[in-house]
């Protein structure tokens, strides 16, 4: 008897998942979180979680 199931729905990425590189990068070269928010177009906070998260 053949076992069938669906696979899990993917979402989208949180935006602070993939800009974490960039993010790292930017604050790297000595940029605030809030210069690194204007540069991107993100909420200052977008950058604080991609900067604890993945760094």
């Amino acid at each position: 008897m053949p076992v069938t199931f669906s696979l899990l729905v993917v979402r989208e990425p949180f935006p602070y998942q993939t800009l974490a590189a960039r993010v790292r990068e930017l604050a790297n070269l000595g940029m605030s979180k809030h210069a690194i928010a204007r540069a991107l177009g993100v909420d200052w906070k977008t950058v604080r979680k991609a900067l604890e998260r993945f760094t």
